[in-house]
């Protein structure tokens, strides 16, 4: 018996902006013609390998630690989904980490 089955199609939203030294999470979804059977969240590239939690979830987090200005320290993390039949499906999710800025109030 043949069996007929496209990929799934994940989709991890817009590019995100995280705090250094904050918590950061992303829920990824998925459709397929048959079932999500999982997901699989890595680190594709950045300044450092974070330390991913929730990795076999569909909902990732981690705490960015470096900043810089260059392209280069933006975190890319992928997100495959596998489905009822074996195959597999991804989408990349780059993260720009930076310091909150700081707000000084005076009184006038």
């Amino acid at each position: 018996q043949v069996i007929i089955s496209d990929r799934p199609a994940v989709n991890v939203g817009a590019t995100a902006i995280a705090a250094i030294s904050e918590v950061f999470s992303r829920t990824a979804s998925a459709t397929d013609d048959g079932s999500i059977a999982g997901y699989q969240w890595s680190w594709v590239a950045g300044p450092n390998q974070p330390v991913l939690s929730n990795a076999n979830t569909a909902t990732v987090s981690f705490t960015p630690t470096t900043y810089t200005e260059s392209p280069i320290n933006r975190y890319i993390l992928r997100c495959t989904a596998t489905d009822n039949n074996g195959l597999t499906g991804f989408a990349d999710l780059t993260v720009k980490a930076g310091n909150r800025p700081v707000i000084t109030a005076t009184a006038s």
